[in-house]
């Protein structure tokens, strides 16, 4: 009989997708009971496997009827493995053989997806398998895990003899090298840690999936592939195998939860999810506190995973004999007996059991600095027990602090060695104070870190600018060469966050007193204790100024000035604020932050050297060009037209620019467009006439445009025309021309000004276009918004400084509440870092005056926090679509 006359004698499923979905959901509500009780994550996720068994063997039954020898249904990957989290996906393997119903096959599959398994499957016979698995590791990852679930037994039985095993002969070895460097890629690559803040539970540094490589290594080389089998092994300790097994069930557990809480298969624990998931896990402190204390508990498990894995890695075996397996290696030139260097690593010869003061601990780090080598797990591993052990004294002792100061004076890879002394435990001795920053949460949406590890990459970072990093602009290489004392700097930017750690007042003011007690202990004279104590307490200074104000007014560059008060310092703040910023995190530095903070260095700079701000009119200014004096006349009348600080800020050849679109404008009444292209951002200059409501019109059509705002300058001339200039770059990632993009503001401003639409329906649109409306986050933000309000800051204007959770369209709703308060916007600047904006928007009333009255001041507040929150968004899920 050929198979496709055996199928036409096989029933039709009897089940209907709609029967099949209520099972599957049965199943999901009786899991969602069993986690939310608290029942241990294995046997929560090992019931949901075995409850999706169930469905599948009845419907294959169904399905396939007297059929079955030709095929076997073999559950593989996490499902293989009995961890079936509640929407991840039901890998499936359907073994066939050369007379298998190949409809029978698509039918059942179809019938799955309709029912609402998120299937993920494939369809081969045990030699296929064989040849996928030779070609792909990724696949050989998910068949090696497999289980048989119905179906064809001597087919699976074929399977696992001429694939599965033959693999793991022929192959076997590869499969674990490669492992082994995925493993080492996870743990120690570029950019891997376990101190991020919305960490990834499945594919992030230490968590499930690398516990996962371990298992699979210890499987393909010895057949030891569970927790169980790892404690029986003399390779492991029952201890260390315990730990492992609780960081992974913890694992299992959120992402349990996060599933259930969000529908879907989400793996990334976000942070403005994380009160909720908090909250439905059992922890019962105020949503802040809950979401700190379920992220505490998540690092605890990532560190303890850390240091297995590296011990692992090092060694291929977590037990406590593994330094016999190394002594027989090479002596490396300049280590004392006791230690060994291989492959730049530096390793004990024995326990290190001579070693019982301070100054030798110390001496081992020095040793590593000096020899440009790292130091393992191993040693660390020592240290931490001797310390815990109370076997060596490293508190009290000017000595063992000037071992501290000589490697913080020292040069080439400064912050990899403290960061060893700090994973060896033996920072967080020297410097109690640093203890309040292990596992610190800084929801202030400015970090992607925690703060130790935010710490440690800033001191990382200082040693890429000290190198000549290629990705590091030649400006710092060459400021930190001119800086006298770079102990100073260190010292600085490993202290700048210690106020973190202590509750009360601001960080900056208790950091700065906590830098003094700290430099008084380590012994450095005042002239340095006096400068570490400034960097502390302004380290965030710049940055803000940069960021927040209009620096082209001269009492901002006065006031700045007079604060740093000599070049030295403006030079170690400029640097310390590059490196704060890059080791914030992946992309927080950019073209547009990098012109801000070199434009208020040069011109704090420039006041330092002459006792001057700018100091030429621009007549003055116009003589040093090579301009035509026709073009020198037009320019100052054009000056004296628009007035302000107009000409202290464009320069003369940009001018000229701005003359021919006014002329342009006048000439036709109709808005015309610019635009210029730099690295990283463009400028548009918009010039058309001045009227209400203009800056928030011109900030949605940029919106709408694709376009993420970083800052305005809004001019005006005596004869009502309006010459703003936006400072943009494009976030919305579509591959458009900047041209046509131009040429479509243009086109939008001047539909506008004949009312033939509005600014609302563009944005609407955009929104439709891209559906941009499931992006924006959901539920509290840890952190509210704020506004405060500033009338010092600037001669004319009122600051309104607004901080928020980002969103799509903040800025243009802030920009609209403004509007109808009847406030005018002169200066806007956006400052965005990770998730947290801040806006700084310099505004008048309509008769040109500062924000004076108290009522005025709260009116303005209620309305700013009620747009920061999305009451009226366009973007809103409220509004209409």
């Amino acid at each position: 009989m050929s198979a496709h006359q055996g199928e036409e004698t096989v029933k039709e499923p009897l089940r209907s997708p709609l029967a099949i979905k209520a099972d599957a959901s049965e199943s999901l509500r009786v899991t969602r009971e069993r986690h939310r009780r608290g029942e241990d994550p294995f046997r929560v996720v090992q019931g949901l496997s075995q409850a999706i068994d169930g469905i599948l063997r009845q419907i294959f039954l169904e399905a396939f009827g007297d059929a079955q020898n030709r095929v076997a249904l073999v559950a593989v990957g996490g499902y293989g493995r009995r961890e079936l989290c509640p929407h991840s996906d039901v890998d499936l393997l359907f073994l066939r053989d050369r007379l298998a119903p190949e409809g029978r096959i698509e039918k059942l599959v179809r019938l799955l997806w309709d029912g609402g398994f998120q299937l993920g499957h494939s369809v081969r016979s045990p030699a296929e398998c064989f040849r996928f698995m030779a070609d792909d590791a990724i696949t050989a990852s998910t068949l090696l895990e497999n289980r048989y679930l119905i179906g064809s037994r001597p087919l699976y039985d074929r399977f696992l003899a001429t694939a599965v095993n033959r693999y793991r002969k022929r192959h076997g070895e590869s499969f674990a090298q490669a492992k082994i460097e995925q493993l080492r890629a996870s743990i120690s690559g570029e950019g891997r840690t376990i101190y991020v803040l919305e960490p990834h539970l499945k594919d992030g540094s230490c968590c499930l999936r690398d516990i996962q490589r371990v298992l699979w290594i210890e499987n393909i080389r010895k057949q030891v592939g569970t927790f169980e089998d790892l404690e029986r092994s003399d390779a492991f300790s029952r201890e260390d195998v315990a730990g492992l097994r609780d960081a992974y069930g913890f694992y299992l557990r959120v992402r349990c939860e996060l599933h259930f809480t969000a529908g879907l298969k989400l793996d990334i624990l976000e942070r403005d999810s994380l009160p909720e998931i908090a909250r439905r896990l059992g922890y019962s402190e105020q949503p802040r506190e809950a979401a700190e204390k379920l992220l505490a508990d998540y690092f605890r498990h990532a560190s303890s995973t850390y240091r297995f894995l590296r011990y692992y890695l090092e060694t291929g075996t977590r037990g406590q004999r593994f330094l016999s397996k190394l002594a027989h290696k090479f002596l490396g030139g300049g280590a004392p007996p006791s230690l060994f260097v291989e492959k730049k690593v530096l390793f004990p010869r024995d326990e290190l059991r001579d070693v019982s003061t301070g100054e030798e601990v110390m001496d081992i780090f020095l040793l590593a600095h000096r020899e440009d080598v790292v130091l393992s797990e191993s040693i660390c591993d020592i240290i931490r027990r001797k310390i815990r052990a109370s076997e060596v004294d490293l508190e009290r002792s000017l000595s063992v602090y000037a071992r501290l100061v000589e490697i913080l004076r020292g040069r080439r890879n400064v912050g990899r060695v403290i960061k060893s002394l700090y994973e060896a435990g033996v920072l967080s001795r020297l410097i109690p104070e640093f203890q309040g920053l292990e596992g610190l949460v800084n929801f202030d949406g400015h970090h992607q870190f925690t703060v130790d590890e935010h710490t440690l990459r800033a001191l990382e970072e200082l040693d890429r600018v000290e190198a000549g990093a290629a990705d590091v602009p030649g400006e710092f290489r060459a400021i930190f060469g001119e800086i006298e004392s770079h102990l100073a700097l260190r010292v600085a930017m490993l202290l700048h966050d210690i106020g973190k750690g202590m509750r009360g007042a601001s960080h900056t003011v208790s950091g700065d007193k906590a830098a003094v007690i700290i430099c008084e202990r380590m012994g450095l004279d005042a002239g340095t204790t006096d400068t570490v104590k400034f960097l502390v307490y302004h380290h965030l200074k710049l940055f803000e100024v940069s960021e927040k104000r209009d620096f082209t007014e001269e009492r901002v560059i006065e006031s700045f000035a007079k604060l740093v008060g000599d070049e030295e310092r403006l030079k170690m703040l400029y640097l310390l604020t590059y490196v704060d910023i890059r080791a914030v995190g992946p992309g927080t530095w950019t073209a547009w932050k990098g012109v801000q903070l070199h434009e208020l260095y040069e011109r704090t700079l420039r006041r330092l050297h002459t006792g001057a701000i700018e100091g030429q009119s621009i007549e003055e200014v116009l003589a040093g060009t090579r301009l035509a004096e026709d073009d020198r006349r037009r320019i100052v009348e054009h000056c004296a037209r628009i007035g302000g600080s107009y000409a202290l800020e464009i320069v003369p050849e940009r001018m000229l620019d701005h003359i021919r679109l006014a002329g342009e404008f006048r000439a036709t009444q109709e808005a015309q467009v610019d635009f210029e292209a730099f690295l990283g951002y463009s400028e548009i200059t918009v010039c058309c006439r001045d009227r209400p409501h203009l800056f928030a019109d011109l900030a949605g059509v940029l919106f709408a445009e694709g376009f993420n705002l970083l800052a305005a300058r809004i001019f005006s001339s005596d004869d009502g025309l309006a010459l703003d200039t936006f400072y943009v770059e494009v976030a919305d990632g579509v591959r458009i021309d900047m041209g046509k993009r131009i040429h479509r503001v243009r086109d939008r401003l001047r539909r506008i000004d004949r009312k033939e639409i509005v600014v609302e329906d563009l944005i609407r649109q955009w929104v439709k276009t891209y559906r941009f409306r499931r992006m924006q986050p959901t539920g509290p933000s840890v952190y509210p918004p704020r506004v405060t309000f500033d009338n010092e800051a600037s001669r004319e204007c009122t600051v309104i400084d607004v901080s928020a959770r980002d969103r799509p369209g903040l800025l243009y709703d802030l920009a609209q509440a403004l509007s109808r308060l009847g406030l005018d916007v002169r200066t806007a600047k956006v400052s965005t870092l990770t998730d947290r904006a801040r806006d700084s928007f310099y505004v008048v009333e309509s008769d040109g005056a500062k924000i004076s009255s108290a009522a005025r001041v709260k009116e303005v507040e209620r309305t700013l926090l009620r747009e920061a929150q999305g009451g009226s968004s366009i973007l809103s899920p409220k509004a209409p679509p």
